[in-house]
């Protein structure tokens, strides 16, 4: 599968953490990036350039949207820190080419890939970075 390829890519290039951040921080840092990539990888990979233009339309606005909610909200994380917690923008970067997958290519990538943004989602409460109500509107 080209997104796990695409993954395994990211972590051979030896993207450095702190040593502060946990394994499931990092690997949820890995795969909102991982999952939008495979998706426009598998739009050249197959030469599917409907898709690809699809996959910037859904992408952008996607993004857009969400960092037009967290700088207008301006919810402050769990962690204490101040602000752009509502909406998760990792999760909503995960779960924006984990759906473009899923709609384009099938179930058979697509619950693969929805399974690791639902991770991604986790992995933003499990490190004290957003609480549930913003993971779910990123997703």
């Amino acid at each position: 599968m080209i997104f796990l390829r695409l993954l395994i890519i990211l972590m051979m290039l030896g993207i450095s953490f702190p040593s502060s951040v946990s394994v499931i921080e990092k690997s949820g840092d890995l795969i909102q990036v991982a999952l939008p990539l495979a998706g426009l990888g598998a739009t050249y990979y197959l030469d599917d350039k409907v898709g690809g233009e699809h996959f910037w339309a859904s992408f952008l606005s996607s993004m857009s949207l969400t960092y037009l909610l967290k700088y207008t909200i301006e919810k402050k994380r769990p962690n204490g820190h101040c602000c752009e917690s509502f909406p998760s923008g990792h999760t909503a970067a995960a779960f924006s080419g984990a759906m473009f997958i899923n709609n384009r290519y099938g179930y058979k990538y697509g619950i693969p890939s929805l399974l690791l943004a639902s991770f991604v989602g986790y992995s933003r409460v499990y490190s004290d970075k957003h609480y549930w109500v913003d993971v779910f509107a990123g997703a």
